[in-house]
């Protein structure tokens, strides 16, 4: 099994997968070398998002993009409830594609929500490749709920192997449930495509906002349709990931639950006017002030513990700021003032090199809504494509 498997961001976290997912890959080799792209699939709780690129000598083109909503219950917390039924979804996300359908049979990577899987870092002596694994599946048994027959898991050093501080070895460790990435497979197949590789979100968000930039280190804040996502980035390895359950939704029934108005009217006022103003009395902030101010406090104490225990890590960082939360007026001014670190919106389309004069089907807060699964179409074949544009 391999997730973490080369330098670049592009693959730096290969799959979850099993012996089972070798021998997919191995059946369809020869195929994969006469195909261009996957298929990137996002399964939400309240949707399903898939992408397909294309790429030519001057960059990347999106060949199809497609987004259906999922009904209540077929996914709960990144658990699947319904396979069946959510294959049928992921087909007709598939099939409703624009500008034009995903056809059956593609070869297509999905992600993992970041609450099914568990990443920690760990500096170990160093050691051999064999030695370091086997250190690692020891950990796994002693420090996890999971027994190691139970778990798909991978490990990659942070930075080049070579790169030894003290004798010592950094790593960090991915591992989730199989039952869980099972499930995800299963649903993926059954809506007729070919699973070529498996990851966890956070490292599609990383393929996205960073493409080949592995210097960077920031904090990342993707505050989604019902979640938001923290994790911390170094070296293009996402070291540190938490979710936290409130999102655009959050404020969506915030406002619908102090002014009393629809939900549809709630979203016409907070696409207009943002979160209104903090700093004089405003019915809008007052609505919404409870999410906003549980958020931005799970936030601080996020940065607070990561700091705690990465003291290595102390240094000047910015706050990046995405997903659909991103797109509402006044909210990263307002976390400038509760965090006290810089805060700049992600450019989602960051990691791909497109075409020149080619302009991707999405809106701004649609892009920052599909991020992720930008960063999942990139992965596989468009690492060539974005070495091309260099």
């Amino acid at each position: 099994m391999v997730i973490f498997n080369a330098k670049s961001v592009y693959d730096i976290c290969g799959t979850i997968l099993t012996e089972l997912y070798k021998k997919v890959k191995q059946k369809n080799s020869v195929m994969l070398r006469k195909k261009k792209s996957l298929v990137g699939v996002l399964i939400r709780d309240n949707c399903v998002r898939v992408m397909q690129f294309v790429h030519t000598k001057k960059g990347v083109v999106v060949h199809a993009s497609g987004n259906t909503p999922l009904p209540q219950g077929i996914v709960s917390n990144g658990v699947i409830n319904d396979v069946e039924r959510l294959g049928t979804f992921i087909y007709q996300a598939c099939s409703s594609a624009l500008p034009r359908r995903i056809a059956r049979g593609a070869h297509a990577v999905y992600a993992i929500p970041t609450t099914k899987v568990l990443m920690c870092d760990m500096t170990l002596p160093y050691a051999s490749q064999e030695r370091i694994d086997a250190v690692v599946k020891q950990k796994i048994g002693k420090c996890t709920p999971l027994v190691l027959a139970d778990v798909y898991y991978d490990w990659r050093y942070i930075g080049s192997k070579k790169c030894v501080t003290h004798g010592a070895s950094n790593i960090v460790v991915a591992l989730s449930a199989k039952k869980i990435v099972d499930g995800y497979t299963t649903a993926v197949e059954r809506a007729g495509l070919h699973v070529h590789d498996a990851e966890p979100e956070v490292i599609a968000d990383v393929r996205a906002l960073f493409g080949h930039d592995v210097n960077s280190a920031n904090f990342v804040v993707i505050c989604d349709a019902t979640n938001t996502r923290i994790f911390f980035v170094t070296q293009g390895i996402p070291l540190f990931a938490v979710t936290i359950p409130i999102g655009y939704q959050s404020f969506i029934t915030g406002i619908v639950r102090s002014l009393g108005i629809s939900v549809h009217e709630a979203q016409r006022v907070i696409d207009a006017d943002g979160i209104g103003s903090y700093i004089i009395k405003d019915p809008l902030f007052e609505a919404i002030m409870p999410e906003l101010y549980t958020l931005s406090g799970e936030i601080r104490k996020s940065i607070k513990f990561f700091f705690h225990t990465h003291p290595r890590y102390k240094q000047k960082v910015a706050m990046l700021f995405g997903g659909r939360g991103a797109t509402i007026k006044g909210l990263r001014s307002f976390f400038v003032e509760e965090i006290g670190l810089p805060v700049y919106e992600v450019n989602p389309w960051r990691g791909a090199c497109y075409a020149e004069n080619t302009l991707p089907p999405l809106s701004r807060s649609d892009a920052l809504d599909a991020m992720t699964t930008i960063g999942l179409a990139l992965r596989g074949s468009q690492m060539q494509a974005h070495k091309d544009c260099h």
